[in-house]
């Protein structure tokens, strides 16, 4: 309202509740594609590639498209053409494919700073338009840069001088940059600047290529399509977030380029940053592009000024060797940063940011830990905090480590997981490479997975202080051992974080070894054991080819002093051998470690069923089971209650069905008869399977951005017969180019997981708790009669003809009624969801 009065105007908002998760652009102008430094390393190892991979999946149709190479170097078309044909040439590419696609491209040579070559470049595409008919201003013209950051401008200007489209008529013209996009806050405006005079915000697509891989596209749609991770997703309940990049090279003839930048720049201050993004921000209000931006750019502007005592930097040594390098080079090669975040949702929870190269290992993954289970009263800390684990790198999976009861008689616990891994459950679908990706949101204006400006500025502005200081030589890089860890700092500082590392290494080296026999010590220490009196055991559960080495370093690093009644013991798994002579030779090499009364040869027998008859045991096994999962793992406290769980009861559906009918036991099972009633318990003869499991179904996710709830819902299944399992039912992106939902699992199945591991019968587990005096699993007195006092009623009127049997067919689901029932309680079933367990 302005001073002089007058009224509020009050603008409709839009709906955007029908709106598809494409950003589909009705065009019909051809398209010509531009790769400006065509014949440098990164069109040919990415930007071509990526350009023929969407001409073999229809999505660039050689009627519309054509590709100009443009470059310095002079060379012809055919020129060009060979030179990249050996990069298309791979997987399951046909010869024919990739000499059809290489007839779109043509070569246009010229400098980048004068006008001559765009002019003829701008001829080119002119008459490639001409020839597809294109009404002049309707057609589309997209430049990629695979060129250094320096020459940005000068390109920019003689784009926008000589080979604009003309976008009245619906044509348009876009540019891609690659990173890095400056070198701190002052470069990257001054570049924003000189490119924003030329172009406007909507035609600039800021390219981060981990942006485009299919495990940050998932994050998404994992965070906000299930309705698991709504009440974990915050301070509460998670302790700490890990983004990881790991190379286990070094720099590679390319020491000259990277000492330019360092680590910080080349990989923490984009892609890790933008990772980092997806997983704090707060739910957009749709999935347009500027919504999602919007989230990001809020998520950077919370990031508090980073502390010196949360860097740690590191050098690997020989990187100085390079000739490309300074002798006196301070740039890390290395770096581990801690960023917080302060708001309402992550006030407190560190963001570890760590990048290398020349490390042990190469892999990216995203690790969110939670805190430990308040009240733990299965003691099992020391095996380690619940995880969420997103590996984007290679072998892209996700899987939720977990505590559970471990498979035998005895009231164990161990670690396990929840497993998704790509390669298994998707084996029949290609993962596209982000640049596929990227490109092709390019092409249809979607620019969600591109950097914004402000975007920009807000990640150089978090960083920028201590890359400076790091410039100017006031902040060392400590040195490390190629193949190794990196600094010893790192881990401390990670410690001091809050992340608890759970033991991994070599077999064959002693720094694992000494890492272990440290955190057996520390709980040693603890529990104020005596030196000497503590037993240690090692149970190997690997091939029998690693035993010598693994009992070396167990002798060398782990032993316990037995003078005070303490104990090492060795737990090997069978086959211990091939024949006599292997065996005798395995037993030698052993036994000159250790001897046999400190040796467990185990043998476990397969094929037995963890139930044999699940009628008279089931609400026991769901007493194990559920003591295990609720109570031992962080992950189901904020779950296990009616705010998620779809019923105030807390409903849950128990089926137990066989396939076959009373065979012969007619007289026994029609004197005790069949129940089913909601809670949900459902029980059935002849039926259309044989399973028995426990389905705990959640709500649907309250504003469903991604309109998935046909789908299905969050599910949590246990699956006690057959092919003993458990698993969670959640969305996640479909694999492919496309942002559509699917609805997929993790999975935890018990003969993949503890293959070789025999699963006791339960009448093994129970006598055997007799023998302990263990009464935990058997029914008490007044138990048992509050049981009967459920069903009394029930059976009484079956028993005197009141309620009468449904008659159903054999080989179906039971009766028509039941699935009303359930439909009535609240149960969704999935329509063409199936779980199927993975094979050995």
């Amino acid at each position: 309202m302005g001073s002089g009065g007058g009224q509020w105007i009050v603008e409709k908002r839009s709906s955007f509740r029908s709106e598809p998760l494409e950003v589909n652009v009705s065009e019909t102008g051809c398209l010509s594609i531009v790769v400006l430094g065509a014949s440098g390393d990164l069109a040919k190892k990415k930007t071509f590639p990526a350009l023929f991979n969407l001409y073999r999946q229809g999505f660039l149709q050689s009627n519309e498209v054509h590709i100009f190479g443009y470059a310095r170097t002079k060379i012809s078309d055919d020129d060009l053409r060979n030179r990249i044909r050996s990069y298309l040439e791979k997987g399951s590419a046909k010869s024919e494919e990739v000499s059809e696609f290489l007839q779109l491209i043509k070569y246009v040579s010229g400098s980048y700073d004068t006008e001559g070559g765009f002019r003829m470049l701008d001829k080119e595409i002119s008459l490639h338009e001409e020839f597809r008919n294109s009404t002049e201003g309707s057609s589309r013209r997209l430049f990629y840069l695979a060129l250094p950051p320096s020459v940005y401008p000068v390109v920019c200007r003689m784009i926008k001088l000589c080979c604009m489209n003309k976008s009245h008529l619906g044509g348009w013209t876009r540019i891609v940059v690659e990173k890095p996009f400056g070198k701190d806050l002052d470069s990257a405006e001054k570049l924003s600047n000189q490119i924003g005079e030329l172009f406007e915000e909507p035609q600039l697509y800021r390219i981060d290529h981990y942006l485009g891989k299919e495990l940050v596209q998932n994050l998404l749609v994992l965070r906000f399509a299930n309705r698991f991770f709504l009440p974990l997703w915050n301070r509460d309940n998670i302790d700490n977030v890990q983004i990881v990049f790991r190379e286990d090279f070094g720099t590679e003839g390319r020491g000259g380029y990277f000492d330019e930048y360092g680590i910080i720049r080349d990989i923490i201050q984009n892609h890790l940053l933008q990772v980092l993004c997806l997983v704090a921000m707060e739910k957009p209000v749709s999935l347009k592009p500027e919504h999602i931006r919007d989230e990001k750019v809020k998520v950077l502007q919370s990031v508090m000024p980073i502390k010196d005592e949360e860097v740690v930097l590191g050098q690997y040594n020989g990187y100085r060797d390079d000739p490309t390098v300074p002798d006196h080079s301070n740039t890390p090669t290395f770096a581990t940063v801690v960023l917080r975040i302060h708001n309402e949702r992550w006030e407190g929870v560190p963001f570890i940011l760590k990048a290398g190269k020349a490390l042990n290992s190469r892999k990216a993954e995203i690790r969110i830990q939670f805190k430990d289970v308040p009240g733990d009263i299965f003691r099992c800390k020391n095996q380690g905090r619940n995880e969420f684990v997103i590996r984007l790198q290679p072998s892209e999976a996700m899987y939720m480590k977990l505590t559970v009861k471990q498979p035998g008689l005895e009231m164990s616990t161990v670690q396990s997981e929840l497993d998704l891994s790509y390669g298994q459950r998707y084996q029949q679908v290609t993962i596209p490479e982000a640049y596929e990706r990227l490109i092709l949101d390019t092409i249809r204006g979607d620019q969600q997975h591109f950097v914004r400006r402000d975007e920009l500025r807000a990640a150089w502005e978090i960083f920028t202080p201590l890359l400076h200081r790091i410039d100017d030589g006031e902040f060392k890089p400590l040195p490390y051992q190629p193949g190794s860890r990196g600094p010893a700092e790192a881990d401390e500082l990670l410690e001091r974080a809050g992340y608890m590392k759970y033991t991994s290494g070599s077999y064959d080296t002693e720094e694992g070894f000494r890492l272990l026999d440290k955190q057996i010590s520390e709980h040693e220490e603890a529990k104020s054991s005596a030196d000497g009196s503590c037993r240690r055991l090692f149970y190997l559960a690997l091939p029998p080819s690693v035993y010598p080495v693994v009992c070396k370093m167990i002798k060398l690093c782990c032993m316990n002093k037995s003078d005070l009644g303490g104990w090492t013991r060795i737990v090997v798994e069978k086959p211990f051998g091939k024949d006599l002579e292997s065996a005798e030779k395995l037993s030698s090499q052993i036994g000159e470690l250790f001897g046999e009364h400190q040796i467990y040869r185990i043998d476990h027998y397969l094929g037995k069923e963890m139930v044999q008859n699940l009628t008279n045991i089931l609400l026991l096994l769901l007493q194990i089971l559920q003591l295990v999962l609720r109570f031992a793992n962080r992950l189901f406290v904020p779950l296990w209650n009616r705010d998620n769980i779809d019923n105030v009861q807390v409903r849950m559906k128990i089926v137990f069905r066989e396939d076959f009918g009373i065979e012969g036991r007619g007289g026994y099972f029609d004197e005790y008869g069949n129940t089913g009633v909601p809670f949900i318990l459902k029980a059935g003869k002849a039926l259309s399977s044989k399973k028995a499991d426990i389905r705990v179904q959640f709500k649907d996710v309250p504003g469903d951005i991604f309109n998935c709830e046909k789908q299905g819902r969050n599910e949590f299944v246990m699956r006690l017969q057959p092919s003993e399992a458990m698993y969670m039912k959640l969305a996640v992106k479909q694999p492919g180019l496309e942002m559509s939902t699917v609805q997929s699992e993790l999975d935890l199945s018990y003969k993949q997981r503890y293959h070789g591991v025999t699963i006791p019968d339960a009448y093994e587990r129970l006598l055997l708790d007799t023998i302990h005096g263990d009464q935990q699993h058997f029914v008490r007195r007044d138990e048992l009669k509050a049981a009967w006092d459920i069903f009394t009623p029930l059976l009484h009127r079956i028993d005197i003809g009141e309620l009468k049997p449904i008659s159903y067919q054999q080989g179906s689901r039971g009766p028509a009624e039941a699935d009303e029932l359930l439909l009535r309680a609240g149960y969704i079933r999935t329509h063409g969801y199936r779980w199927i367990p993975p094979a050995l």
